[in-house]
């Protein structure tokens, strides 16, 4: 069965409805394939060029990230809203010269700084002619918000939100132990896991403090230690197991401390 790659994908359909299934699959298939091959043949530049960017472009949603003079090779191309787009791997040279506060905050927030969409009016083709990377000239941080997790554990470091939150080692618990130990209100109660052999039980459990550690250091495998009473009379056990009701004002403090050990180490 032949059918014309310039066929709409209706009138496609409805050329092989009495095929069934399977027909239909191909041809949706060669017709996306139609689609793709226009897309190509009307873009402007063709995977494997190498462009710059235009001086005046910004980075999408980061205003004060200029893009002028980066350089880099198209990788794929897609039409988007009428317009064509062009997904671009940046050059080691680029890479080299951005602005840090870029690679932060492509890494704060989990995305790839080598990889980025622009749209054609954003490029012009690099013919190898050596020009400076334009650089941001007013870094404009947000501040933090006391609403946001990963904020809240920023400011306990004296950071930014352009920061990285740091990972666990034996000087970042000596700021979270000097930070909890004059934020937390004792005694107060929580709830941990026993995992024991029969069955796994919920323990209450009277937090009183804890323990002084800056002269024997902390173990990065338990983190800090607070010690109180259970049912068995006194335990110590690793704060970050400890829950606390989320009503009680203890809640956020131990909460976003457990959240942080577990997962920056």
């Amino acid at each position: 069965m032949r059918i014309s790659a310039c066929l709409t994908l209706e009138v496609a359909v409805r050329t092989i409805k009495s095929f069934g299934e399977i027909g239909l699959e191909i041809c949706s298939v060669r017709v996306i394939m139609a689609r793709a091959k226009r897309t190509l043949e009307a873009a402007r530049f063709q995977p494997g060029a190498k462009v710059r960017v235009r001086y005046g472009v910004i980075v999408p949603d980061l205003p004060d990230i200029p893009l002028g003079g980066w350089t880099g090779i198209i990788k794929q191309v897609e039409r988007s809203e009428a317009k064509t787009v062009y997904e671009i791997k940046w050059d080691r040279k680029t890479l080299k010269n951005v602005h840090p506060v870029y690679m932060r905050r492509c890494e704060r927030d989990g995305y790839d700084a080598e990889i980025m969409w622009l749209a054609d009016e954003d490029l012009d083709l690099d013919d190898g002619t050596p020009m400076p990377i334009e650089q941001p000239t007013n870094i404009v941080t947000p501040p933090l918000s006391m609403k946001d997790r990963d904020d809240r554990i920023r400011a306990v470091f004296g950071f930014t939100h352009d920061d990285l939150i740091p990972h666990v080692n034996w000087r970042t618990l000596l700021i979270y132990y000097r930070y909890l130990r004059a934020t937390l209100t004792f005694p107060f109660p929580a709830t941990y896991w026993d995992f024991g052999r029969l069955h796994d039980q919920k323990i209450t459990v009277m937090i009183h403090g804890l323990p002084d550690s800056e002269e024997n250091g902390f173990d990065e495998e338990d983190g800090l230690i607070c010690h109180g009473r259970d049912q068995n009379g006194r335990i110590e056990i690793p704060l970050a197991e400890v829950e606390v009701k989320k009503k009680a004002p203890n809640h956020e403090p131990v909460s976003d401390y457990s959240y942080w050990f577990h997962n920056w180490r």
